[in-house]
């Protein structure tokens, strides 16, 4: 269970740019992720490479947060959006 999330100011620049859809569907996987992080339904994963410090989940077919843990109940909020968010 996630206890506390932290949004960077670059994850609200981009949130912002979000459809209204886009929107809902992000609340929603939020609301499983701060349950259970590793809900099948959210695909979370480690990623590899220059971003292997951070895990990503997904909120519809398209779009993923970009996020880091910083303690089991801790996570950072890097950037949302579809895969060029890890470019």
């Amino acid at each position: 269970m996630i206890l506390t999330v932290n949004y960077s100011s670059f994850f609200h620049r981009r949130y912002k740019q979000l459809t209204e859809k886009q929107k809902a569907d992000f609340k929603k996987a939020i609301q499983l992720f701060v349950e259970n992080p590793f809900h099948s339904k959210l695909k979370t994963h480690k990623l590899k490479g220059k971003w292997g410090a951070y895990w990503s989940f997904s909120i519809n077919y398209s779009d993923r947060v970009l996020f880091k843990f910083l303690s089991q109940e801790t996570i950072d909020l890097i950037n949302i959006g579809d895969h060029s968010i890890y470019r």
